[in-house]
């Protein structure tokens, strides 16, 4: 349900960073308060939290907390071996893996951190040459992974992990309805339609429609451009409503999910999966619809139309650790948003190019020394889900799939920020390696 447009996971502690301080003491405390941070980053984490570290940090992250954080960096990464300055309030910490981790760090006037985040980490571990070895790597990560990446034409997958089981795959679902919107074109809309923001099917971020008066007007083409490029959640339900759920799973079938998983159905918008999740006022409503009929179903979601959107849980407590991925959710293999993203762009339409173009995260076609003339994407991600789909057509005219998948219900934003962090440089490994398989 949340855009996956980052190019690396971040734990932000603390305010918004704030410009380099002026202090001549500065750097001295900046550096030391680096080297503990440092000395901490080891499978058994010890820190003096309170000497390090200001009382705005220590408001929002426990000295657990943290310690989990900093555990999951040295298991996946390294312990920290050597800390150093790159630029201001920019640390890199070398680890005893070979690899680096850099770290976003300020100090107040007391000499404390009270800005804190690992931007990036760097395994060359994960320096990958072969498809297989990808694989074999995606398969390590732990949780549940899957992988399809393959040239159209060819009779197989160049790389497959578990390619035909079904995730959970959070936003991705919204190609389903884009390719159902393609069909009502022209004959019931156009490109240039406009349909009006309704207060009662408005949902959460991702997105900012949802910030738009009742009555405001967008065309049909804006409203599939945010679905896919910010995946605004709000176009996303407008356009379900507006083409009928039903509408919805039926096309998707069309366009290559097969799956007979019973989360599908009925076809959820994202607010209903939102307040199924995290509204708190009945503790038991979840698992009634998980084991319900589709006509219970049904009546718990025309429940839950009553329902205000304010009164889901947004604290971050609440997202901590995955909520229902393997039953509440969208489901799909990797190998079926693939047959989506094939489906999509063999409509020929530049509408639909535009808007799958629009965000392709990891990948800049058409610059400069790109090996892509083109790629579309769609990506998906909610607490211990993450999935990423992309369309590639290369510089010489070949055209191909990638799509990679990670679930798992026992993932910690704390302990597991790491593994998410390693999950995106695999998937920049996968798209240098798929220039390989579509050449």
């Amino acid at each position: 349900m949340n855009a996956l447009s980052r190019m690396a996971l971040t734990l932000t502690v603390g305010a918004a960073l704030p410009a380099p301080a002026a202090r001549a003491d500065a750097a001295a405390d900046l550096l030391e308060k680096g080297e503990r941070i440092c000395a901490a980053t080891t499978l058994a984490p010890e820190i003096d939290f309170e000497a390090t570290f200001a009382p705005v940090v220590r408001a929002i992250v426990t000295p657990a907390e943290l310690e989990r954080y900093l555990a999951g960096f040295a298991r996946e990464y390294g312990a920290c071996s050597k800390s150093s300055l790159v630029e201001a309030n920019l640390l890199r910490f070398d680890t005893d893996a070979g690899g680096a981790i850099l770290v976003s760090l300020h100090v107040d006037e007391a000499g404390l951190v009270d800005g804190f985040r690992i931007v990036d980490a760097d395994d060359p571990r994960l320096h990958l040459e072969t498809p297989a070895a990808l694989a074999a790597a995606l398969e390590a990560l732990g949780g549940q992974t899957s992988l399809h990446l393959s040239l159209d034409g060819a009779p197989g997958a160049a790389a497959s992990v578990a390619d035909e089981e079904p995730l959970a795959i959070g936003s991705t679902f919204k190609l389903w309805i884009l390719g159902t919107l393609w069909t009502t074109i022209p004959s019931t809309f156009s490109w240039t339609t406009p349909l009006a923001i309704r207060e009662d099917w408005k949902s959460l971020p991702s997105g900012e429609m949802h910030l738009w008066p009742a009555g405001s007007q967008a065309g049909v083409f804006e409203y599939a451009r945010k679905m896919i490029a910010d995946s605004d959640n709000t176009a996303t339900d407008h356009l379900l409503h507006y083409l009928g759920r039903d509408a919805v799973a039926a096309h998707a079938r069309v366009m290559g999910l097969d799956n007979a998983d019973p989360g599908n159905a009925p076809f959820l918008s994202t607010v209903e999966a939102f307040k199924l999740k995290w509204l708190e006022d009945d503790a038991t409503r979840a698992t009634r619809y998980v084991f319900g009929t589709l006509a219970e179903r049904n009546a718990i979601l025309a429940e839950l139309a009553t329902k205000p959107r304010e009164a889901i849980c947004i604290e971050p407590r609440c997202f901590l650790t995955p909520k229902l991925i393997d039953t509440i959710e969208w489901f799909a293999s990797t190998r079926e948003t693939c047959a989506a993203m094939r489906w999509l762009t063999a409509r020929g339409d530049a509408h639909l190019v535009e808007i799958l173009g629009a965000n392709t995260p990891f990948v800049a076609p058409g610059r400069e020394g790109s090996h892509w003339a083109w790629a579309g994407y769609k990506g998906g991600s909610e607490p211990g889900v993450i999935h990423m789909t992309y369309g590639l057509r290369s510089r010489a005219g070949a055209a191909g799939c990638l799509a990679l998948a990670w679930n798992d219900p026992t993932h910690d934003a704390y302990a597991g920020a790491a593994r998410e962090m390693k999950f995106f440089a695999l998937a920049g490994e996968a798209l240098r390696l798929a220039e390989g398989v579509i050449p």
